[in-house]
């Protein structure tokens, strides 16, 4: 018999933080022949297989058996690509998306599943955020100003409506530009979103003073923001920093000259274009090199701060079109 629930976590060379996860489902309060739980491996990581072997090997020595799936991605393709994978592969009629970073809370699965009656096709609840190792206990000032903008860390979906959209855009390099993007064709194709405050997901974030707006600690009223507010904010952005745009500018501004310069035979311009270029994308991306390094080769590192002022203008000019916003 199929399961009605199918859980999928997206991780990325984050065992420990998996098993804390693996755990929280362990615990739920729905009865486990109703859902399932597929983990999506964007790092193809050794020790993410054993943790994932390792616990499923525990819990059916000590607590009966869990159907859990190890899907690893044998090249890295982004969150997106992974949830797509996971969900295609799902069994249950609704499809549950969170992290591997991220402590479903134990009623989690039961209170998600009682919002879906005929017409629902689409259920989102609260995100909390909380820093590691904060002795504070939850409150109202940790819930995610905007947990739209976090979407699959904490979403249900029928798969039927994933069929029908195509799933998450994978055309997007980061988590929150995927989440957005999905929005936004949930809108477009009035797809209704049912929310919910008891389907609650604890995220814990590594630096909470550096996290962008809309990842910032905020009061709860401030979670108020509308979907279409989300979206449009986002586009409004260019699904980047506002402050950015004129560094972006400038860089591709220096590429265009460089080239200029290699076409007409002009060594100096060509020289002085390419230098503008190479600087700017170096600087603008120097507080990044850190998380980058543990995540990327230096050729990706170094194609990502090259191409980033292209793609930042690219989601501009978008936004002209798709939502008649230009800054």
């Amino acid at each position: 018999m199929s399961p009605d629930l199918s859980v999928v976590i997206t991780t990325f060379q984050q065992p420990a933080q998996l098993l804390k996860c693996l755990d929280a489902l362990e615990r739920q309060s729905l009865p486990r022949h109703q859902f399932e739980v597929i983990v999506v491996d964007d790092g193809d990581s050794p020790a993410t297989a054993t943790a994932v072997a390792l616990f499923t090997r525990q819990l059916n020595q000590q607590h009966g058996a869990l159907d859990v799936r190890y899907l690893p991605q044998s090249v890295r393709r982004g969150s997106a690509a992974a949830r797509n994978r996971g969900w295609q592969a799902a069994r249950g009629r609704i499809v549950a998306f969170t992290n591997g970073d991220c402590l479903p809370q134990p009623t989690w699965l039961a209170n998600a599943l009682a919002c879906f009656d005929d017409a629902t096709e689409v259920v989102t609840g609260q995100l909390w955020l909380q820093p590691p190792y904060a002795d504070e206990p939850l409150g109202p000032d940790t819930l995610a100003a905007d947990p739209v903008s976090l979407l699959s860390a904490n979403c249900f979906c029928r798969k039927t409506t994933l069929e029908r959209l195509g799933g998450f855009p994978t055309t997007v390099t980061y988590s929150r530009q995927a989440d957005l993007l999905f929005l936004t064709t949930l809108i477009q194709q009035a797809v209704p979103i049912r929310k919910s405050k008891d389907v609650l997901v604890v995220q814990y974030i590594p630096v909470p003073h550096n996290l962008p707006g809309r990842y910032t600690h905020h009061p709860m009223e401030g979670a108020a923001v509308t979907d279409e507010q989300a979206v449009r904010q986002f586009w409004a952005e260019g699904g980047t920093s506002r402050q950015s745009l004129p560094v972006h500018w400038a860089a591709i501004s220096g590429a265009v000259m460089g080239l200029m310069g290699v076409l007409t035979g002009g060594i100096l311009m060509a020289m002085t274009g390419f230098g503008v270029w190479v600087t700017l994308a170096a600087l603008f991306g120097k507080r990044e090199y850190p998380s980058m390094q543990r995540r990327m080769t230096l050729l990706t590192i170094v194609w990502t701060r090259l191409s980033t002022p292209f793609v930042s203008v690219y989601w501009h000019l978008y936004s002209a079109i798709k939502y008649g916003v230009m800054h």
